[in-house]
């Protein structure tokens, strides 16, 4: 498991366009790591996130980059994924879509409410561990319904 920090997170870019008053149902939302560079003090990755609402209401483009800062065998080994495969570690590659999501969201929020689109909002990413003894137990009790008391007359 590759360790990294993201630093220097920032957006160079957002386009957003209202196609239609009617309203939305749906959206897809894209997240794309077009380009790794290695520069002084880690890896720079380009992102652009892309929210598109359907059925052709609108759309939000955005852009940015982080600099991606660990170990120099880290670095090396990401950039050596990235040169011979064009993609990234598994684990890496959740933790710059979670990044690039936040930052993404955050400020798409105050760019859509301008054009009344939904928030460009995806799910929160969850992580699921097994559970303890203690859980287990509690997750096999009945759930016990709440009694109704008679008023005495």
């Amino acid at each position: 498991m590759i360790m990294v920090e993201f630093k220097k997170i920032f957006l160079n870019r957002i386009e957003a366009q209202r196609d239609s008053l009617n309203q939305t149902s749906d959206m897809d939302i894209n997240v794309d790591i077009p380009r790794l560079k290695t520069v002084v003090g880690g890896i720079e990755a380009q992102y652009s996130y892309t929210v598109s609402y359907r059925p052709k209401v609108g759309y939000i483009k955005m852009a940015g980059q982080l600099l991606i800062t660990g170990t120099p065998s880290e670095l090396k080994s990401i950039m050596a994924l990235w040169r011979e495969k064009r993609r990234v570690d598994t684990d890496l590659a959740r933790a710059m879509v979670n990044v690039i999501t936040y930052i993404s969201s955050v400020n798409g929020i105050l760019v859509t409410k301008s054009l009344n689109l939904g928030p460009p909002m995806m799910p929160p990413d969850f992580e699921l561990g097994k559970l303890s003894a203690k859980s287990k137990k509690a997750a096999k009790k009945p759930i016990k319904k709440a009694s109704k008391k008679k008023k005495k007359k």
